[in-house]
């Protein structure tokens, strides 16, 4: 018994209590470090450390993630504003564009009517000058006095051009020029110096026509020659050419035909009795040959085309030359 005694309550050492009770702590405390610091225990290979760390970089990556998205919400609804604003200012351009077209468009047309005007006012003043002219052709005059102060007596209006008036008086017959004329005559008449140049012009011009009026002539016959030629030579391509298309046809529908005939024949394979096949075959050839002719026919044609579009350019180049040359002899 004084064993015992010494082992629960000596003063000198821990005693079997005081053991047991350390040896209690030890192991709890060995628990507590296998459970902190054994990965068994922790879910797999990673520390509670590294699943912390990797916890917090996950939900750095989710809210920037949706900052991120947050943003693109943002540019999404800029961009539509600016689609909107685009789609708009379209609209507001293709408007503005069938204004300025239908604009434009006026403007032609009121060109087209000032060009016809003023081609209408320019045939009103031809006409004038043609009627009052017409008008005083044998229109008599007591007299007649120029710029210059040259006096005709007894004037009698026998011609009048855009360069003179023609006239007889009682001392013969004679013409005063236009810009001689007094001012109501000149006004009147319509003298221009425009017109007066012009007939000037074609007067000086006149004598060397004339001398070369049969070497024009000669000139003009050749264009007239190549120019009928020409026209022969268009006419017979053009038949030959509508035949073309009749043989297109004719082979199309010889083609046709041939499809039917075969159907038929087809047709008569199952058929018992009396058989049409060979009358059919006949008739496939017959188109066949049709077939061939007309395609010889257009082999034909095609040499006659080339040699249609040589003809044709050799006339052409012809007849520049010789037009050319007219307008030198006429210039």
């Amino acid at each position: 018994m004084k064993l015992f005694e010494d082992m629960f309550s000596s003063h000198r050492g821990a005693g079997v209590i005081g053991t047991l009770v350390a040896v209690g702590v030890l192991a709890v405390l060995g628990a507590l470090f296998i459970l902190v610091f054994d990965e068994d225990f922790q879910g797999g290979e990673q520390t509670i450390e590294s699943v912390i760390r990797d916890q917090a970089k996950q939900t750095e990556n989710l809210v920037a993630g949706i900052a991120n998205r947050k943003k693109l919400i943002a540019d999404a609804e800029r961009y539509k504003t600016s689609a909107d604003e685009l789609a708009s200012f379209t609209r507001q351009l293709q408007s503005k564009k069938a204004l300025t077209d239908d604009a434009l468009a006026r403007i032609e047309v009121i060109k087209e009517s000032m060009k016809k005007k003023q081609a209408e006012w320019d045939q009103y003043i031809i006409d004038y000058r043609k009627a009052e002219r017409s008008q005083e052709i044998g229109k008599q005059y007591p007299e007649i006095v120029t710029k210059s102060g040259r006096v005709y007596k007894a004037v009698t209006i026998k011609k009048i051009d855009d360069l003179r008036v023609s006239v007889s008086h009682e001392g013969g017959s004679g013409s005063i020029p236009w810009n001689e004329l007094p001012a109501d005559l000149i006004d009147r008449l319509q003298f221009t110096q425009a017109l007066a140049d012009q007939q000037q012009k074609m007067e000086l011009g006149a004598a060397e026509h004339f001398s070369t009026a049969a070497k024009a002539s000669d000139i003009q016959s050749s264009i007239a020659s190549i120019r009928q030629k020409m026209e022969e030579t268009t006419a017979a391509f053009q038949v030959k050419q509508s035949a073309v298309t009749q043989s297109n046809a004719k082979i199309n529908d010889s083609r046709s035909q041939i499809n039917r005939l075969q159907g038929m024949i087809q047709a008569e394979a199952n058929k018992e009795g009396l058989r049409q096949g060979p009358r059919y075959r006949s008739q496939i050839q017959d188109h066949e040959r049709i077939i061939e002719t007309e395609n010889n026919r257009i082999k034909e044609f095609v040499a006659i085309e080339t040699k249609y579009n040589e003809t044709m350019n050799e006339m052409q180049k012809q007849l520049a030359e010789l037009t050319k040359k007219l307008e030198s002899v006429k210039q």
